[in-house]
């Protein structure tokens, strides 16, 4: 009897065993149905997609015909195949794309982006692409876009499209994103493409942006460990560059080659080969940069006439470098604390007005070059062809605040301050900080503008008031002496309050986590003066 009872609750567990695993394998087959999809080579696709079908693997070519519109909802995954040729008019082309003759809504959240990535563990996609059909409304936001490559021979007009996210005579918006780890450049603008590029994180792939023949609008981004260059620019005649970090690309920060773009308040750090590379009849503006502890500061060559105004270049290796016809102003800008060269110029002309150059090596011009120098603080060991006209001061200190630690500002009894040459072309409104440009009546040398009140204030600020860490991921820190600071501002480079604070302790911390990354300025008042100082969110 025990024994029989055995046997039929044993039967029983088993049976229930066998049930359990039978609706567990419905459910598995269930979600492996319901919870992907699968796009085929030459689908045309349109409507939405949704997390509930999400991932979508797309296993050829995607296309979005002209006047549709496909929606991706936040959370999606889209992977795209992997390829092994990527030459689109030969007939063994292989990788996964997607190209959009209409329009793309890939909006993501912060908690919830919408990623772009491979269909595997290794190789590399195709590209996203978009026509001159396209609407140039589509938004890309809150998005992953990894492990793409490029596309050769994809339309007539064009050889080849190198970002993982191509435009041709196409636009979008494309802001809070991240693009890394694609072979080719993140994204790619050609022949007349206009893209508003903003708030995106940009590394490790080839490029950052490479932009051809388009009209580049690159603001707030950060460019960071790309094995070329950040931001590239060929044939650009217009177009914006400013406030970026452009940090740790293995060449230059920025190419520039036969370009018209203007360049302001980026930070431009620690890159391999150089800062600014300007090629080949570029006539870009260079204003008010930060441009510190690159290979080379800046690089001019061949026929090119940029207008360099207001920059910071400190801690390169070398300054810069001019050579073959080009013809360089540089205004209003300090070149201090080159370990190598300071300037060297090679078959070029250099006018230097309302500037700094201290602690470098020489300012070498070659006998096939000259360099005019106004209005300028010049310390000895200028080697060439180099004719001082007026109002120049030869081996005197600047008197900078703080060099050592990279406050190149000057000090209340600099000789720089109120010396300079109002009369100059191009000069902007405003200085490195975002002050006003001319105070005291009289410009002054280098790329910080001084006053009798703001250096007083300087002097202040030095002995009782300290902001760390700058630059800052997140949290800032203000430290005061005494307890006078009756308000704390701070500010975008257009003006704009962010942050407004009447009650200040003596010891305050501000959360910077939900600034987008960039360049801001803190405003304190006292009870007597305005203090005003540039801090980076990275």
């Amino acid at each position: 009897m025990y024994i029989k009872k055995r046997n039929t609750l044993n039967q029983l567990i088993l049976k229930t065993m066998k049930i359990i695993t039978f609706l567990l394998s419905l459910l598995l087959i269930g979600n492996f149905i319901y919870g992907q999809t699968t796009i085929e080579d030459g689908e045309e696709v349109s409507g939405v997609w949704t997390v509930a079908n999400s991932p979508y693997t797309v296993m050829g070519e995607a296309i979005i015909l002209q006047d549709e519109t496909l929606t991706i909802e936040a959370g999606v995954e889209v992977k795209f195949k992997i390829g092994d040729i990527f030459n689109y008019q030969n007939a063994n082309f292989d990788a996964g794309i997607l190209r959009v003759n209409g329009k793309l809504v890939a909006q993501g959240t912060e908690l919830d982006p919408i990623v772009f990535t491979r269909d595997g563990s290794e190789g590399n996609w195709g590209i996203i692409y978009f026509s001159e059909t396209s609407d140039a409304t589509t938004i890309i936001e809150y998005c992953e876009i990894e492990y793409g490559k490029w596309v050769e021979n994809l339309i007539v007009e064009q050889a080849y499209f190198y970002g993982a996210v191509s435009f041709y005579e196409a636009g979008a918006i494309i802001n809070n994103n991240i693009f890394t780890n694609n072979s080719g450049a993140g994204i790619a603008c050609y022949s007349n493409s206009n893209c508003t590029i903003t708030n995106n994180e940009l590394s490790y792939n080839s490029y950052g942006v490479s932009c051809e023949y388009s009209i580049p609008n690159i603001t707030d981004n950060t460019a960071s460990n790309n094995t070329s260059y950040g931001f590239s620019f060929e044939h650009c005649t217009v177009g914006t560059v400013c406030n970026n970090i452009i940090t740790e690309n293995n060449a230059a920060g920025i190419e520039c080659n036969g370009s018209e773009v203007t360049i302001s308040y980026n930070l431009i750090d620690n890159n391999g080969v150089g800062g600014i590379y300007i090629l080949f009849g570029d006539n870009s503006n260079i204003i008010n940069n930060t441009i510190s502890n690159n290979g080379r500061g800046i690089y001019v060559n061949e026929n090119s006439t940029p207008k360099i105004i207001g920059n910071a270049i400190v801690n390169n290796i070398n300054a810069m470098y001019c050579s073959t016809n080009a013809d360089v102003t540089i205004t209003n800008t300090t070149i201090s604390y080159s370990s190598d060269v300071g300037v060297l110029c090679d078959a070029a002309t250099l006018t230097i007005t309302n500037s700094i150059l201290w602690s470098n090596g020489a300012l070498a011009v070659n006998s096939n070059s000259s360099a005019d120098i106004s209005y300028s603080l010049i310390e000895g060991g200028t080697q060439g062809n180099i004719q001082f006209i007026e109002g120049n001061i030869i081996n005197e200190d600047p008197l900078f605040v703080n060099p050592a630690s990279g406050d190149f500002h000057l000090s209340d009894n600099s000789p720089c301050v109120n010396v300079g040459n109002n009369d100059v072309e191009d000069l902007p409104e405003n200085d490195l900080d975002g002050n006003q440009r001319i105070q005291g009546g009289i410009i002054d040398m280098g790329c910080y503008e001084t006053s009798v009140i703001s250096s007083i204030v300087q002097t202040t600020i030095n002995e009782g008031f300290t902001i760390f860490p700058n630059p800052t991921n997140r949290i800032i820190n203000f430290e005061f002496a005494d307890n006078n600071i009756e308000k704390l501002i701070i500010s975008d480079i257009t003006g704009k309050t962010i942050i407004k604070k009447i009650d200040i302790q003596q010891n305050e911390m501000i959360d910077l986590s939900s600034f987008v990354k960039g360049i801001y300025f803190i405003s304190v008042q006292t009870e007597e003066e305005v203090y005003t100082k540039k801090i980076i969110k990275r």
